[in-house]
């Protein structure tokens, strides 16, 4: 019987923590948006200072969610080099120097991917048409 109650005190005291995915991850870069609301899906850090994120918001307006995305960035010094809106997905390429940040946001049918990706060694691409 105790051995029992312990158990069940583990997992009531396991239930009542936040769900870990919701939680604001410190590692993110200053240049990365954190949306509010948004469950972190992945972070993946590579040894050169590439970066990767991706987050999944239930709801919301990709293209207010993309425009945050991309005033955070400007603030943090990067200027657009590109962006394209293709209805159901809008992505925002800016750069910093040789760093290229790359913004993806796309309406799926449970909600919205909001992924970010930092290139250390950036090489242009072709150009795109500017974002309105």
């Amino acid at each position: 019987m105790k051995r029992h109650l312990s158990a069940l005190a583990a997992c009531a005291a396991f239930a009542a923590l936040p769900c870990m995915a919701q939680m604001p991850t410190p590692n993110i870069p200053a240049e990365i948006y954190v949306p509010q609301g948004g469950t972190l899906v992945k972070v993946k850090r590579e040894l050169d200072g590439d970066f990767e994120v991706k987050y999944h918001l239930p709801s919301g307006d990709i293209r207010a969610l993309a425009q945050r995305a991309r005033a955070r960035a400007e603030k943090q010094g990067y200027r657009v080099f590109g962006s394209q809106d293709k209805g159901h997905e809008i992505e925002v390429h800016l750069v910093r120097g040789n760093t290229e940040l790359e913004i993806s946001v796309e309406q799926e049918w449970n909600g919205i991917d909001y992924e970010v990706e930092i290139d250390q060694h950036h090489h242009p691409r072709r150009a795109m048409q500017p974002m309105r």
